[in-house]
C-alpha cells in the first residue's frame, strides 16, 4: 500500500482515461458536423492542456500519510 501511495504515478491513471474519452467523443462530434472547426480546435486545446497537467503532476504520497490514512480507515 505504501509503495502504491508512494509511486511516481498513480497505478490507475482514471483522470487520463477521462479526459481521452472526452477527447475522442469530441472527434465524433466534429466529424459528425455537431461542432464547427473552431469550437473542435479550441475544447481539444484544453484537453491537450489538461493531459499535460495530469502528466506533470507529482502523485506521491509520503508513507507517514498513507499510514495515518490506513489509521483513520480501521477507526472508521
Amino acid at each position: 500500500m505504501v509503495r502504491a501511495l508512494g509511486a511516481s504515478k498513480p497505478p490507475v491513471t482514471i483522470d487520463r482515461a477521462r479526459v481521452e474519452r472526452q477527447m475522442r467523443e469530441l472527434a465524433l462530434d466534429h466529424v459528425a458536423e455537431r461542432i464547427s472547426d473552431a469550437v473542435y480546435r479550441a475544447r481539444l486545446t484544453r484537453l491537450r492542456t489538461e493531459i499535460a497537467s495530469l502528466d506533470g503532476s507529482p502523485h506521491g504520497v509520503s508513507a507517514e500519510r498513507a499510514v495515518a490514512w490506513l489509521r483513520a480507515l480501521g477507526e472508521t
